[in-house]
């Protein structure tokens, strides 16, 4: 884009616009059709990069472009548009409300702009699956998958890199990625709690809690009308189990005075441990104990 005067002699010394001036002579700079042809082509450039196509009805185009360009356009999507296919005009941010069904989203081609992008966003809470899938011509993919879930409370964003594929630097886990503790994936909040529930977690008692380094602590309360006594964990430890700790709760008779649990490490298995309380004098007592193993 240049100024008027690369265009014409007719000039400011500055390359702008002049007036015209009978008293001494001066012309005006005159309207030129290949000034004005560079500036249709130049606002027809930002209106095809956003994703707008030209219509003569409508004057509010550039701005909506602009707005496409600066990820400040907002398409609203519902299960009533569903399956819907997002062009390139809704490119920016997407927000899916999928209270009432099912919502599909079906991408562009991935080489029909490269940079373009989407930041899709959950806004309902229900049960109801949001899935979105690629262009299936070349066939697409997004980052290497053929769809990919939008789980509540979560959003992805997307950018095609121009040939088959859309990017998402930020894709957030599902919540089955989550607690596999799955590689390239974002866990933000709601993941993370995902990450700890389902079978990597149960806060009841008995209980138990994985972690991503592969430890597992379980916790359980166990009782005996006998010297001895067995605790079995909710779950197994897959491969050793490193140490166990716990206390006395109670006993309904006699005296728990000086009275101890005793932990035997000989008796100790990947799905229960052996107790034995130093001193029993006979009645029914209770314990809990905590094993940290993985």
């Amino acid at each position: 884009m240049e100024k008027v005067g690369v265009f014409t002699e007719r000039a400011t010394a500055e390359g702008e616009w002049r007036p015209g001036d009978p008293a001494t002579g001066q012309q005006a700079t005159p309207m030129l059709s290949a000034y004005f042809n560079m500036l249709q082509r130049e606002l027809l450039a930002i209106l095809s990069a956003g994703g707008v196509a030209p219509d003569i009805n409508t004057e509010d185009q550039l701005l909506a472009a602009i707005q496409r360009l600066a990820g400040r356009g907002v398409t609203t999507v519902t299960s009533a548009e569903s399956p819907k296919a997002l062009t390139v005009a809704e490119s920016g941010l997407v927000l899916v409300d999928a209270s009432a069904g099912n919502v599909d989203l079906a991408l562009p081609p991935a080489d029909s702009d490269a940079g373009l992008g989407y930041t899709i966003a959950r806004t309902d809470s229900s049960a109801n699956a949001v899935t979105v899938t690629p262009d299936g011509t070349n066939p697409d993919t997004i980052e290497g998958a053929v769809s990919v879930a939008l789980e509540v409370g979560r959003r992805m964003m997307l950018t095609a890199d121009g040939g088959t594929d859309w990017t998402a630097p930020m894709l957030v886990a599902t919540d089955a990625e989550a607690r596999a503790f799955a590689p390239g994936r974002l866990i933000d909040g709601a993941a993370l709690v995902a990450a700890f529930g389902g079978g990597n977690g149960n806060k009841a008692r008995p209980g138990y809690q994985k972690l991503p380094n592969g430890l597992i602590i379980q916790w359980v309360s166990f009782s005996s009308s006998s010297g001895s006594a067995t605790a079995n964990f909710p779950i197994s430890f897959p491969n050793q189990v490193f140490s166990v700790f716990g206390s006395l709760n109670d006993k309904n008779s006699g005296v728990t005075a000086g009275m101890t649990p005793y932990f035997n490490a000989g008796q100790r298995y990947l799905s229960s441990q052996n107790i034995s309380l130093s001193g029993w004098d006979g009645g029914e007592w209770t314990g809990d104990l905590v094993a940290i193993g993985y």
